[in-house]
C-alpha cells in the first residue's frame, strides 16, 4: 500500500478524493487505518465513509471490500502476522497497559495499527496519544510506535 494517493482505492474517484483529503485522509493507508480502527466492520466503515465524503453506497462498499482484501491479505499472512493478536503482542504494551487499552475499544493489535495509521505514522502524535489514552510512560509508548512502525515499513 505503501505512500498510495487515496484515489488509488476501489470506489475512490477524484472527487471523493478530494473530499477525503480535504479531511486529512490523503493516503491510502491513512484510510486503512480508520478501517482498522472501526475493527474493520463493514457496516460502521460504509457509514463513515458515506458520512464523511458523501459517497453512495456501492464506492463506500467497493472501498471497504478493497480493504477488507488487502487485510485478508497483509495482516494474517505476512512473515508477522499481525491477524487478531492481542494488543499485548506490541512492543511496550504489557498486561496493565493492555487492559486499559482493550477498555477504550482497542483490544486487538490491528487496531492500535488503525489509530498509527490515521495519526499518518507520525511518532509524536502517536507517542501522545497512546500516554493519554492508557497512561503508558514515554518508553513504553515509543516502544510501540517504533514496533508498528517498522511492521508499516516492512509490509505495508
Amino acid at each position: 500500500m505503501g505512500e498510495k494517493p487515496v484515489t488509488d482505492l476501489a470506489g475512490i474517484g477524484e472527487v471523493l478524493g478530494k473530499r477525503l483529503e480535504s479531511k486529512g485522509f490523503d493516503k491510502a493507508y491513512v484510510v486503512l487505518g480508520q478501517f482498522l480502527v472501526l475493527k474493520k466492520n463493514q457496516e460502521l466503515f460504509v457509514e463513515w465513509l458515506k458520512d464523511l465524503s458523501g459517497a453512495n453506497a456501492k464506492q463506500a462498499k467497493d472501498c471497504c471490500q478493497c480493504l477488507g482484501e488487502w487485510c485478508d491479505q497483509f495482516l494474517s499472512l505476512s512473515t508477522t502476522p499481525m491477524g487478531e493478536k492481542p494488543v499485548t503482542d506490541l512492543a511496550g504494551i504489557g498486561e496493565v497497559l493492555g487492559k486499559r487499552l482493550e477498555s477504550k475499544g482497542f483490544d486487538k493489535a490491528y487496531v492500535v495499527l488503525g489509530q498509527f495509521l490515521v495519526l499518518k505514522k507520525n511518532q509524536e502524535l502517536f507517542v501522545e496519544w497512546l500516554k493519554d489514552l492508557s497512561g503508558a510512560n514515554a518508553k513504553q509508548a515509543k516502544d510501540c510506535c517504533q514496533c508498528l512502525g517498522e511492521w508499516c515499513d516492512q509490509f505495508l
